[in-house]
């Protein structure tokens, strides 16, 4: 039997309401604060609850399905890659699909290219070309932006490897990466390899969690221009950012003091004066939802 909100509600002993601002994610009617939104995601998941895609796509007008393609899932690199993108997939609120080009499902697969929200194709940069003209193909057709990326794997390589391809209109670039303390090390050498593979004059920025700006010694050591401390969806140590952001204290990593990033269903209180504001929204951006953002800057 399909487990409906209202089963989660009456296990979560909160309202339908409640839980349906939770499970979206977004800006509602319905005041939803981070621990009990955890909660109603913790009992979600425990009762296996499954979204009705169908439901909200016609609610929302969006499907919630992210599809990622694959030259080879038998290649073991292309396996990791792909587990790791169902997890953050997932972390965010998307339903995923992964299809295999070499299986010929043409009318089930351009079914599942039209429904989604975003597609996304791994490819070996032998292929890229032929890549590009598959998903060319499912772009006359589908509404979702297609993505291809390039990656190599070559097992006597210790380093990751990295290409560039120039972009019309690219002025800046910008990676959202989290890692734990056991990682910083392979993510000082990813952004030592970007650095060197994109122009000189091209900025990199990177997003960073809040707890991180309190490590200068790290963090200030990146080949980065910026680290944005990313003020929204914070642990344990929200309560202390925001007092120290609302008495306008510098964050000791000086990578952190030029910018924020801001959520729309988190707003926080902050001087902007000096500092440049990365607006991240929970749903894909509209003109009604950046305009709403826009006038809450000003």
């Amino acid at each position: 039997m399909r487990v409906t909100l209202r089963d989660i509600a009456a296990r979560a002993n909160v309202s339908k309401q409640a839980v349906s601002a939770a499970l979206r994610g977004r800006p509602s009617t319905t005041r939803v604060s981070a621990e009990l939104r955890e909660r109603i995601l913790s009992t979600a998941r425990e009762m296996g609850y499954q979204p009705n895609l169908l439901a909200r796509a016609l609610a929302e007008q969006r499907s919630g399905l992210f599809v990622t393609t694959c030259d080879n899932l038998k290649d073991p690199h292309f396996a990791e890659t792909l587990l790791a993108v169902e997890q953050e997939v997932r972390a965010a609120g998307f339903t995923t699909c992964v299809l295999r080009p070499e299986t010929d499902h043409p009318e089930a697969d351009l079914l599942l290219y039209q429904m989604a929200d975003a597609v996304l194709h791994l490819t070996h940069p032998k292929r890229k070309r032929d890549a590009h003209g598959q998903l060319a193909k499912v772009e006359e057709s589908a509404l979702a932006p297609c993505v291809v990326v390039s990656t190599p794997h070559n097992p006597g390589s210790p380093a990751p490897q990295f290409y560039w391809e120039e972009a019309d209109g690219a002025r800046e670039m910008q990676i959202d990466f989290d890692a734990a303390v056991s990682q910083r090390r392979l993510y000082a050498a990813l952004l030592e390899g970007v650095r060197a593979a994109i122009p000189r004059w091209m900025p990199l920025s990177v997003t960073a969690l809040s707890s991180w700006c309190s490590d200068p010694d790290w963090l200030d050591s990146l080949p980065v221009n910026e680290a944005v401390p990313m003020l929204f969806r914070m642990g344990p140590d929200a309560g202390a950012v925001r007092r120290q952001v609302g008495r306008r204290e510098p964050f000791a990593a000086l990578r952190c003091r030029t910018s924020v990033g801001l959520s729309t269903d988190e707003p926080v209180a902050l001087s902007r004066a000096g500092r440049r504001v990365y607006l991240f929204h929970p749903l894909a951006w509209s003109r009604g939802a950046f305009e709403l953002a826009q006038d809450g800057l000003r």
